[in-house]
């Protein structure tokens, strides 16, 4: 909601992460996004591209690495994140920033293998909406926040084990993030 809200008024995050989204108390369906160091407008609505290499090496968007972005580098941010929680896993890995970015660039996520097998087809929907390597292809925040596994499981889960799971592997990669 509150990316949505940055969106419809021109602004860009530009450093979407585990670690600029707060839980605003012990529910955990209310959470702020904090850190606008990096926020600016930018009016895609009139073509305006940003050119500035910001960001956070694992949720950067393959557009930004190659140094011209818009509002949907937001949204590739947030489907990592989402892709973390829900696999226990980053979509793309590496020794070094280097090798993240390149995976990041050119490898594509198969969504067909037996891991994917186990998830709900709105969330692998949604997982793949999110990160199209091409900004244009991919789902707005408006539209991402009326996607049916948002209305459905994200709002009402069925299985709070599934959430309590993707959670932890939120904070256990957050954990293991600090060590390195």
């Amino acid at each position: 909601m509150g990316l949505n809200y940055m969106h419809q008024n021109e602004f860009v995050h530009r450093d979407i992460k585990p670690e600029n989204i707060l839980f605003y108390s012990n529910r955990t369906d209310i959470i702020k996004i904090i850190d606008f160091g990096t926020c600016t407008r930018c009016d895609w609505t009139k073509g305006q591209r940003l050119h500035e290499y910001y960001g956070s090496p694992y949720y950067m968007a393959p557009e930004v690495l190659d140094g011209s972005y818009d509002h949907k580098c937001d949204i590739w941010s947030t489907g990592v994140i989402m892709f973390s929680m829900v696999m226990g896993r980053m979509p793309f890995d590496g020794l070094r920033n280097s090798d993240i970015f390149e995976k990041t660039k050119k490898v594509s996520i198969n969504f067909e293998t037996k891991e994917f097998k186990k998830k709900s087809i709105e969330c692998i929907d949604l997982l793949k909406k999110t990160l199209f390597k091409d900004p244009d292809s991919r789902i707005s925040a408006m539209d991402a926040c009326a996607h049916k596994w948002m209305q459905t499981y994200a709002v009402e889960p069925e299985d709070r084990d599934d959430i309590k799971k993707a959670l932890l592997n939120f904070r256990d990669y957050q954990y293991r993030g600090e060590l390195q």
